[in-house]
């Protein structure tokens, strides 16, 4: 921050004409209008305040950043995207026993039914599956109604998909019928 500047010095006991009264005045005006930093922030810092070198110890004082790093425990920015996941022995085949980075993996299956309506649906992407979602959003069959996962092992899925029979009851069947499912699996 600049200092404020006079124009004119008076001297005690001399005369002082209202001109230079009335500069000074101004140039303490202009100082205040343009350098002064106000309550309602209309006025901005030209450069980073620089406080004490102390810590707050209340709820109102003001934080410096080193006080604010210290206190923050920093991420990259890929561990922050990348969820972390501990996944204790729970007798689920190939599951880790140590934290594990999870993954995420989706794709789209085609492929025809058994005669219980199941579909094995490869998982690409994951050595081993811990939950799926599956949907027929676009099924190759329209009569195909809703799928549900039936098992899951390490990198592959069976689905059951239940078809509408063409009859007035509109009974659930089996029957196999070509299918596309989409999927998103949790894993690694």
């Amino acid at each position: 921050m600049t200092a404020v500047s006079k124009t004119y010095t008076f001297v005690p006991g001399t005369p002082i004409e209202s001109d230079q009264a009335n500069q000074n005045f101004d140039d303490l005006v202009n100082y205040t209008n343009s350098e002064v930093i106000v309550r309602d922030a209309s006025k901005a810092f030209t450069v980073i305040p620089s406080g004490p070198a102390t810590d707050p110890t209340s709820d109102n004082q003001f934080t410096r950043k080193k006080y604010v790093d210290d206190q923050v425990t920093t991420l990259s920015t890929a561990d922050a995207i990348r969820p972390q996941f501990v996944y204790g022995n729970s007798g689920l085949s190939g599951s880790p026993s140590s934290p594990t980075q999870m993954k995420i993996s989706c794709g789209s299956y085609s492929g025809t039914t058994n005669e219980f309506g199941c579909i094995n649906v490869p998982i690409s992407g994951l050595s081993n599956v811990a939950t799926v979602i599956v949907c027929n959003g676009d099924t190759l069959n329209t009569n195909a109604l809703t799928m549900g996962v039936r098992a899951t092992i390490p990198s592959q899925v069976t689905v059951q998909v239940f078809h509408i029979a063409i009859s007035p009851s509109q009974v659930l069947t089996y029957n196999s019928s070509p299918v596309r499912v989409n999927w998103i699996a949790v894993g690694w």
